[in-house]
């Protein structure tokens, strides 16, 4: 087996001949092509692109931060992603589809900041699929945004007798 195996060792000592040499030699700076734009030149507006690809007019950064939905869940849910379903409340009921879908994680303070919703009454349902002994569902009806709001734990449906 030694046989066989013994011409590897000129292919090997060439390879670690050839790393030692490269050990002193300075490693090249990189080639600068461009000049980015500082920071703090902006117009301090956004683009936002929705799901359908559509951007939409410049909107200044202020206005998404100024006035946010925060919703609360319990402190067992922190760091945990979930589907979070919002629905838009018309007079009659609730939208048909949904206004927005999105799968956040919960932040360390137990919130769930959206920023830049539209003002108006919503549906929310938060689910998490930890298959533990904790709810999985979350939800609250009929919310007012921009504001604070505390999801709770949806309540089971009682069994059809």
């Amino acid at each position: 087996m030694a046989d066989r195996l013994s011409w590897w060792v000129i292919p090997g000592a060439l390879v670690v001949l050839l790393r030692v040499a490269t050990l002193a030699a300075p490693t090249p700076e990189p080639e600068v092509d461009s000049v980015a734009a500082p920071a703090t030149v902006g117009s301090g507006h956004v683009v936002v692109r929705d799901a359908s690809g559509e951007r939409s007019v410049p909107i200044p950064a202020v206005d998404l931060v100024r006035n946010p939905f925060v919703l609360t869940v319990p402190a067992d849910f922190v760091g945990q992603s979930g589907s979070m379903t919002l629905w838009r409340r018309l007079s009659s009921g609730r939208e048909a589809t949904p206004w927005l879908e999105v799968r956040p994680r919960v932040r360390s303070d137990a919130t769930i900041p959206i920023s830049g919703l539209t003002p108006g009454r919503y549906d929310v349902e938060l689910r998490f699929d930890n298959g533990g002994s904790l709810p999985c569902l979350l939800r609250a009806d009929d919310l007012v945004a921009p504001g604070h709001v505390s999801l709770v734990p949806a309540l089971p449906a009682s069994p059809v007798r």
